[in-house]
């Protein structure tokens, strides 16, 4: 379980690298929100859930035992089109 930050203060790299990262998930979530794959979904909410997904499918590959030996990329794809298929599904989150 992760109890905090691995640093008492980010050096500004790391803020910066995570700044850029952030700006081209939006984009990509932009993407889907522009083509009706959102549903009604907002972009902040559902690039938040996307970053959240990411977030613990690497802890899990950090921590060992996921995802199945040899299934590393599949594994991301199918969590990830799960996600997309479920945006369109009646809930909605606003922001």
């Amino acid at each position: 379980m992760q109890h905090g930050p691995a640093w008492p203060e980010l050096p500004g790299e790391v803020v910066g690298a995570a700044t850029d990262a952030l700006g081209i998930l939006v984009a990509r979530v932009q993407r889907l929100q522009d083509s009706g794959r959102l549903g009604s979904h907002a972009l902040s909410s559902a690039t938040l859930v996307f970053h959240a997904l990411c977030e613990g499918l690497a802890a899990g590959e950090l921590r060992g035992g996921m995802p199945p030996p040899g299934g590393g990329e599949r594994f991301w794809r199918e969590a990830l089109a799960t996600l997309v298929a479920g945006f369109a599904l009646s809930t909605r989150w606003t922001d």
